[in-house]
């Protein structure tokens, strides 16, 4: 059996009390036992590191003490810092040793941990070369400071997650003059995230940071004393989100937004860009372009992360396809995008419908290219060929997220259903295209997998977007992936071998496809 991580939550105890539990717990890991992790808070504590000088402290021991602040000398390194109520403190207590990288991977792995959970709330923080810590854009937002004994650590971290900062502003944080503090509840404008939430999220990353497949959960210092039978590890619950920086952008709104929303409307077109409340809508329609939803704006599925309204829909109108030419043509596209509901209802699924509508518009613009999103047909190969004949360039049918999730996330879809539609594309010879999202709670391993199985399905254009939550009634976000993992991404399909990947937090399956096509 495993060896556990124990995890101990001490509540809020003063500096001294914490200090001896963990000496306490370096003598038993010294003696072979289990790693602990303590998470805590403190009463109002100044501490100094081996570091530490009284110069980056103004005010007397004396003064503090008559405030309610303690100061502290420790065995930890580093300079200064400070601990309240409304700060999660962690002390691991393990052996760096048998480690890869010794203390200097251990440090990196804590950093990490604390990144990754900084970023599931929508935070980008960052490490900083000679800084030790966690850094945001607006300061430091976490501390540490670690001391051995044997090879065993004690001491560690403190992330700020309270708004209030003040007892910073009577000290030299870190020994660095005019450095400024941040807390999470700072960073996300809300006090939505609190020390309890924020004991969870980071156990949960440590464990992931650490590699440790068991855990359990203690409770006060004389418990972790003498380590009775510890119930299992709660799961963490999910915190609100803050829509991160990189996915905030203006909404233009000028004319031509206004002349291409007025146009499709005034035709009695449907898009799907504000069906599923895409985020390029605005710079999409102000730039004269938009992807058509045909075949009504009623989906006889209901895919969990979907905004299109699911029911039973009506006949399709026999005067739309003509009615989508019109509006191409007189927004002079290039490159027009159509897509529909899924119609399970239809004997071809809407099929002939989208050979009328994609004959149409390549009557209208001659010159222009047509580009299909499609759904699977329900795997009738003489649908798809019905949408073949009609001669668009792209052909793109999206396996929305790896196969796992589909229960959760698509469950009236086939994955193995969906690869043989984009395999059938393939083998036509036409551009097979495919796309899915991410933030639903799949591994990076997962999304390799979907990488090579489009790959071997013959797609030779994929997208990767982030996935953003249409509503309170639709699955929260797990995370938001940044930009570097997504640049990642794409790097994985370009080693496979796939020609054209654009990953990115806003891309999306129509997203500037005329470009990407281009």
């Amino acid at each position: 059996m495993k060896t556990p991580l124990h995890i101990v939550d001490l509540g809020l105890v003063p500096y001294a009390k914490a200090l001896r539990a963990q000496d306490k717990a370096v003598e038993r890991v010294v003696a072979g036992g289990a790693p602990t992790l303590f998470l805590l808070e403190h009463p109002p504590t100044v501490t100094f590191g081996r570091n530490g000088g009284a110069e980056n402290l103004p005010l007397s021991r004396a003064v503090l003490e008559g405030m309610g602040v303690e100061v502290a000398q420790t065995r930890r390194g580093g300079n200064i810092t400070c601990h309240f109520p409304g700060q999660m403190v962690a002390y691991p207590v393990l052996r760096v040793d048998r480690r890869p990288g010794g203390l200097k991977g251990f440090f990196h792995d804590l950093e990490s941990a604390v990144i990754a959970v900084l970023a599931g709330l929508g935070i980008a923080a960052e490490r900083r070369p000679g800084l030790p810590g966690v850094w945001t854009g607006r300061g430091k937002i976490c501390s540490i400071g670690i001391a051995v004994k044997r090879w065993v650590t004690s001491h560690g971290l403190a992330l700020n997650v309270a708004r209030d900062l003040s007892l910073f502003n009577m000290m030299n944080p870190c020994g660095l003059p005019g450095v400024a503090a941040t807390s999470v509840a700072r960073e996300l404008d809300s006090d939505g995230v609190g020390v309890p939430e924020m004991k969870l999220l980071f156990a949960r990353e440590f464990r992931r940071a650490f590699g440790y497949d068991v855990a359990t959960a203690i409770t006060g210092v004389e418990a972790a004393e003498t380590h009775p039978s510890p119930p299992p590890l709660p799961a963490p619950p999910v915190p609100p989100l803050r829509l991160p920086a990189w996915l905030r952008r203006p909404l233009p709104a000028g004319p031509e937004f206004s002349r291409t929303r007025g146009l499709v409307e005034g035709l009695g077109l449907s898009t799907v860009c504000k069906g599923a409340k895409c985020p390029n809508m605005h710079e999409c329609f102000s730039a004269g372009t938009a992807t058509f939803l045909i075949l009504g704006d009623t989906c006889t599925r209901n895919c969990a992360f979907c905004n299109i309204a699911p029911g039973s829909p009506g006949a399709p109108d026999p005067t739309e396809p003509e009615r989508v030419a019109e509006a191409a043509r007189a927004l002079g596209l290039s490159y027009v995008v159509i897509t529909s509901v899924t119609r399970d209802d239809l004997p071809d699924g809407g099929a002939g419908h989208f050979a009328a509508t994609v004959r149409a518009v390549r009557a209208a613009l001659p010159e222009s290219e047509v580009e299909v999103l499609i759904p699977d047909f329900q795997g009738a190969e003489e649908a798809l060929a019905a949408v073949a004949a009609a001669g668009p360039a792209v052909i793109n049918h999206n396996v929305e997220t790896h196969p796992d999730l589909y229960p959760s996330v698509r469950p009236q879809a086939d994955y193995g259903q969906s690869l043989t539609l984009l395999r059938r594309v393939a083998a036509r010879g036409v551009v097979a295209k495919s796309g899915f999202m991410v933030g639903l709670g799949e591994t990076e391993e997962q999304v390799r997998e979907l990488l090579r199985d489009l790959k071997g399905a013959g797609c030779s254009m994929i997208t990767i977007g982030q996935y953003m939550r249409p509503s309170k009634a639709h699955p929260p976000v797990a995370r938001y992936v940044t930009p570097e993992e997504f640049a990642a991404y794409a790097a994985w399909g370009r080693e496979m071998g796939i020609p054209h990947v654009f990953s990115a937090p806003l891309v999306r399956s129509s997203y500037r496809a005329g470009n990407s096509h281009n």
